[in-house]
């Protein structure tokens, strides 16, 4: 007998958000629950067998940031979907969420994402073919005898992270970083808060000054 895991949809008010939730709540036999924010979020902290769906187009950078360290605290079991996500998939969107197991573009239709939902509901994961393909790339390249820097090592940055610091000593602003790594804006600050966070630094200026010490 299959269970349905309940679905958490946390996205702003809007009539486009409202009607996926009415398309959802037609077409699968889970529960939907339609949350705005962070403290709506949390009573549901303890529950099991709950799939959370992040707006990442309409949620604000700030709320987003309050939401990624608290995703810790969330039980191993609940399983998370990210979409309204820009053409420029980064692949780690995958590493930066937590259970992870779906990651749907702007463009997809509702009916793909009914399917999609059902087969995270059933355990399985639904990532773009581009993410998949990066995924694969990375971990043969992963396989081979490759020396890193033991800083990155040491504070296990990851490479898009390391090209961010390195872009962020050049001067760069984060639609500039974008640009040049083929994300989206908001992907920048996702990075450069997980960033900051690892290499404990408060602001740009102190995460400049430490990257020229390391890197340059």
């Amino acid at each position: 007998m299959n269970t349905y895991f309940k679905i958490l949809l946390l996205a702003e008010k809007c009539i486009k958000n409202e009607v996926l939730a009415n398309v959802m709540k037609n077409k699968l036999k889970n529960k939907i629950h339609y949350v705005h924010e962070e403290k709506e979020l949390r009573r549901y902290q303890y529950e099991c067998n709950l799939i959370l769906m992040v707006d990442l187009s309409s949620l604000s950078t700030k709320l987003i940031e309050k939401i990624m360290p608290y995703q810790c605290g969330f039980n191993k079991s609940w399983r998370i979907i990210l979409f309204n996500v820009g053409e420029k998939v980064d692949v780690e969107l995958i590493t930066h969420w937590k259970n992870c197991c779906g990651i749907f573009c702007t463009d997809i239709s509702s009916t793909i994402m009914i399917d999609a939902i059902k087969k995270i509901n059933d355990g399985e994961i639904w990532l773009p073919r581009s993410v998949m393909s990066e995924l694969v790339t990375n971990y043969r390249a992963q396989s081979k005898p490759i020396e890193k820097e033991i800083i990155a090592t040491t504070l296990k940055l990851t490479q898009r992270e390391e090209d961010i610091l390195k872009l962020l000593v050049s001067g760069d602003s984060n639609a500039k970083m974008a640009d040049s790594l083929f994300v989206s804006e908001s992907t920048i600050k996702t990075h450069l808060y997980n960033t900051f966070k690892k290499i404990e630094v408060k602001n740009r200026r102190e995460a400049r000054a430490w990257a020229e010490r390391r890197f340059m």
